[in-house]
């Protein structure tokens, strides 16, 4: 999916959300506090988690390629 279309269909569920009258709430940390879930915060928190999907996805295709490497299985076990 690209980041267009995932924000795209962001932009859609902060609306849905705020037409619900859905807020987003942090307990605890430096945003603590309410927020619209159509504005900035919300905005940059799913860039963020966007941008760590994909470093996480990277870095686990480079250890599949290492393990490749040195002979070690990478698949997942079958389940029973």
């Amino acid at each position: 999916m690209t980041s267009t279309r995932r924000g795209i269909e962001l932009a859609a569920l902060a609306e849905e959300l705020k037409a619900g009258d859905v807020g987003l709430e942090f307990l605890t940390g430096e945003l603590q506090g309410s927020h619209d879930p159509s504005g900035i915060v919300f905005t940059v928190l799913a860039a963020l988690s966007g941008m760590e999907r994909e470093y996480i996805r990277d870095r686990t295709l480079e250890g599949h390629e290492s393990a490749r490497k040195r002979g070690a299985a990478c698949a997942r076990a079958r389940r029973a």
